[in-house]
């Protein structure tokens, strides 16, 4: 030994040179290699050194992180967590190429990566934020404060779950907090907290639906959107074994199960709990099949009346309360019917015209009630037709092989009525397919009378159903066309209207303040006397016994009808009806020592602008120009083209934008003065800019009548009469929003 000693110091100190440079290029291999390959580990594409890596670096390469290096967000932004996460990785190398890795591949990504600076370093300041289209979200909340006493970090939401998609938001976290152990519309998951009250219009299935007039009332989220959630993220019995081999102990405190896999390490929720859906689902049947098919369906009339289905020769039209997927327990809430006129009746859960108004509002419990009312008089005038029917196809030669198509006929009409009556909804489960049923049925009736040669007094109008493309009566507002109203002082018959004149509702009402008739007169004269042959007396009577008012004298409309055959358009003509713009002059144009402001004061003071109950204005320029240089005299025509015997060929066309404004302003406070005169007995207890209602409303109509008195519509001083008739409706309209029900 002692030599062998002694050999190695001898060749050493001979070789001593060669010795240090050796060992000194094998340390600066060792460190340029080493330098090297952490250098080439840290790159993205050395993950792929690893075949298990592929579709983790694929989704990496796809995301909006492609060009963040990996080391960045999976290692700590600190030297010594550096150093400690390159020294783990090595080692999943190591393990990786003796085949000693396992197959439950996971990563620990630090918040502190995610809000480095440079990254989402300010994100926690941003405030709420938009997901996808409508759903607002809160870092500093989610991130800073306990969300059901849990400790959460960037990875909770951001996680790649799903392979392909690279550290996105995997909405079923979201879902497995905020929906479980929680019922829908409270707390966590209560639908505004991220939604917010929709702000726009909703068009569904052709029925265009506003969230704002309901959320206002208090109708929860769930009385519609019912079937959102799927699943109650329950955690099963076997959860934990599919991590921990150990099966002799198990922790059951949730605070200390979240710390451990949430706060402190990265543990995906699905590892744990069955997944909630969330969202458009596939609804589910909104009826009752599962009872059915042991004890047969106690509902399948109201089913088949609520779907629109199961009648005979009639088109299936399902209800709009069905077409918005509504369940029956929406409407049915209160106890059970009892005494009912079937069992299935008498088991549901009631239903009266307040579940109407509770999402609704008020108003649409009288609509319920004329909806079966309607229906229950129609359903009475069918029967007595059928048993007329019967009765007369059964009188004699009954077995007649002849008579086989009128007993078919009275048959499905049988079949018909039966299904509304075991339904026994009377219209309010689908007021249009109960009344076609009672329609197909009369029908079949009459049919069947009139095959055997016993007609029956059948009016088909008695059991009319709109059609889709109607009017609002097909939805709601059913039966309309049997109800008829005073407007103006006339009777208004909808069905002469609606059906047979093919008036657009839109027409008389407001729809966008919903219920509103804005129809006066001037409405329904742009319809009627625009037909030249229009007969005046079908609405105003036997106007020759009529004598009026009309500026300040006393006119007989019969002295002037009978005695000089003067026909109504000959004052009124069919383009503004509601004033008198007849030429008087022709006949009683002859002055005699008068002045033309004598009998014509309404235009003068226009003229002057001073003429107008409501105030005065400036005068209009041609306040100097006698009547006589425009009007000519005698006789004292209308004036359209006589302004281009003085002015340029222009002003023709300037008169008539006078003239369509003018009449436009006298049309709108016509139609505000319309519904001031339905509210007349609530105007007294209103005050608009130190009036009082019923003030506003006086002066408004002494305005409107002054308007008509001059009806020279703005030729006499155009600023002047839009003035007075904008700034009167202005008011009037204030006041009405005051009033407003």
């Amino acid at each position: 030994m002692a030599t062998l000693l002694a050999d190695i110091r001898t060749l050493v100190r001979t070789h001593r040179r060669a010795i240090w440079w050796t060992a000194t290029a094998a340390v600066l291999f060792f460190v340029v290699a080493g330098a090297a390959f952490v250098r080439v580990s840290e790159s993205p594409r050395f993950c792929l050194s690893c075949h298990i890596m592929k579709p983790y670096y694929e989704s990496w390469e796809k995301s909006s992180h492609h060009n963040v290096n990996c080391l960045a967000c999976h290692y700590p932004p600190t030297f010594a967590g550096h150093v400690e996460s390159k020294f783990r990785a090595i080692s999943q190398v190591v393990q990786y190429f003796t085949g000693s890795y396992g197959t439950r591949l996971w990563a620990e990504i630090p918040d502190e990566a995610c809000l480095r600076e440079g990254c989402h370093d300010k994100r926690l300041l941003s405030g709420r934020v938009t997901f996808k289209k409508n759903i607002a979200f809160d870092h500093a909340f989610h991130l800073g404060e306990m969300p059901r006493g849990k400790k959460l970090r960037c990875t909770s939401c951001h996680s790649q779950i799903v392979i392909g998609t690279h550290i996105t938001v995997t909405e079923s976290v979201c879902f497995t907090c905020h929906f479980k152990d929680t019922r829908l519309g409270e707390g966590t998951a209560n639908c505004l907290l991220c939604h917010g009250p929709p702000k726009k219009v909703v068009t569904y299935k052709g029925l265009e639906f506003n969230h704002a007039s309901y959320l206002e009332r208090g109708v929860a989220c769930a009385k519609c959107h019912m079937h959102v959630v799927e699943g109650n993220g329950a955690v099963p019995d076997d959860a934990c074994y599919r991590c921990h081999a150990d099966r002799s102990r198990r922790a059951t405190d949730p605070t200390l199960l979240h710390r451990i896999h949430v706060t402190d390490h990265k543990v995906e929720c699905f590892e744990c709990h069955l997944e909630i859906k969330h969202g458009a689902l596939e609804l589910s049947p909104l009826l009752s099949p599962n009872c059915a098919s042991c004890h047969g369906n106690m509902h399948a009339a109201a089913e088949n009346i609520y779907v629109g289905t199961g009648g005979l020769d009639t088109p299936n039209v399902g209800d709009a309360m069905f077409d918005a997927q509504i369940s029956c327990s929406a409407c049915h809430t209160g106890p059970a019917a009892g005494a009912a006129a079937t069992p299935a009746a008498a088991a549901m859960p009631r239903a009266t015209g307040r579940s109407c108004v509770a999402c609704h509002g008020a108003g649409y419990d009288r609509m319920l009630e004329r909806w079966q009312r309607d229906t229950r008089a129609a359903d009475r005038k069918a029967a007595a037709l059928v048993a007329g029917a019967k009765a007369a196809v059964y009188a004699t030669g009954s077995r007649d092989p002849a008579r086989a198509y009128p007993r078919t006929l009275v048959a499905q009409a049988e079949k018909n009525l039966e299904l509304v009556a075991r339904d026994a909804s009377w219209g309010a489960h689908n007021i249009i397919y109960a009344n076609a049923l009672i329609e197909t049925a009369a029908s079949k009736a009459d049919e069947a009378a009139r095959s055997v040669g016993r007609p029956l007094s059948y009016a088909p109008d008695a059991f009319r159903v709109p059609k889709e493309s109607d009017t609002c009566g097909w939805r709601c507002h059913f039966g309309l066309e049997r109800r008829a109203i005073t407007v103006a002082g006339k009777t208004f018959d909808h069905d002469r209207h609606v059906y047979e004149g093919k008036v657009k509702c839109a027409a008389c009402h407001d729809a966008a303040r919903h219920g509103v008739t804005l129809a006066g007169a001037y409405n329904c004269s742009a319809c009627h006397h625009a037909r030249g042959d229009a007969d005046c007396s079908s609405c105003h009577g036997d106007v020759a016994a009529l004598t009026v008012t009309y500026k300040g004298r006393s006119f007989n409309h019969g002295a002037h009808a009978a005695s000089s055959g003067l026909p109504c358009a000959g004052c009124h003509p069919a383009a503004r009806p509601s004033v008198v713009a007849g030429d008087c002059s022709s006949c009683h144009h002859r002055p005699r020592g008068k002045t033309c402001e004598d009998c014509h004061p309404a235009a003068a003071g226009t003229v002057a602008g001073k003429g107008a109950p409501g105030g005065t204005g400036n005068p209009s320029p041609m306040a100097g120009v006698s009547c006589a240089q425009c009007h000519k005299q005698p006789p004292v025509p209308l004036v359209d083209g006589g302004c281009v015997a003085c002015h340029p060929a222009g002003y023709v066309k300037i008169y008539g934008l006078w003239r369509k404004a003018a009449q436009e302003n006298y049309r709108q406070l016509d139609i505000k003065l319309e519904e001031a005169r339905r509210r007349k007995a609530a105007l007294a207890g209103v005050t608009v800019d130190g009036r009082s209602g019923a003030e506003i409303y006086a002066q408004a109509e002494a305005d409107l009548k002054w308007a008509g008195d001059d009806a020279s519509w703005g030729a006499h001083n155009s600023p002047y009469l839009n003035e007075i008739l904008t700034r009167e409706g202005e008011a009037l309209e204030r006041v009405l929003a005051a009033t407003a029900e």
